[in-house]
């Protein structure tokens, strides 16, 4: 009974959803359109399609947490009551690069997926779709990506960093009853 009375509460919660727009150098794309912060009792929205300007940056989405990002009409999942969005700008001016690799590795065996997933360089704050491509052996497969942190699956976007990345496949192995 506990575990319904729970699951029952889950459902009468109340989302608050603000998009930061704070800094006076942020504009709209098209004036007619603008973002309005988010009550809903849902516990996902879909991200505006709205698309923000600053001069000499990219607009790329927005992030909760600076390491997660999201496109205009991606779906956000809400994992608090109050959240804040903030708009992602990679600066074009920037000419500093950083590398996001890609490695599978299983029990100390590297497999060679340079054919799949190449080594990519890229400016900070940049949004990255994290690769889709999933790895088998006779013991495990993988199923997503992690920095030794994080976790990223394939719906995931991350925002690269001011450094260099290295992503591990995830692997969960299998159990024969």
């Amino acid at each position: 009974i506990k575990f319904m009375m729970e699951e029952e509460d889950e459902e009468f919660k109340t989302y608050y959803i603000n998009f930061d727009l704070s800094a006076p150098d942020i504009q709209y794309k098209n004036n007619s359109e603008k973002i309005e912060n988010i009550v809903t009792d849902s516990i996902s929205i879909k991200i505006p399609k709205v698309i923000l300007v600053k001069e000499g940056f990219y607009f790329n989405g927005w992030t909760e947490d600076f390491i997660y990002g999201y496109e205009p009409g991606d779906i956000f999942k809400a994992e608090k009551t109050n959240i804040t969005l903030y708009p992602i700008f990679e600066d074009k001016s920037d000419t500093t690069y950083f590398r996001l690799e890609y490695i599978v590795e299983y029990n100390g065996e590297i497999t060679d997926i340079s054919k799949d997933i190449r080594p990519t360089n890229e400016r900070s704050n940049h949004l990255i779709q994290i690769s889709q491509y999933s790895y088998n052996n006779e013991y495990a497969t993988s199923l997503g990506w992690t920095d030794g942190e994080h976790e990223f699956f394939y719906s995931t976007k991350l925002i690269m960093p001011r450094k260099n990345v290295t992503l591990f496949a995830i692997f969960h192995n299998y159990h024969n009853f």
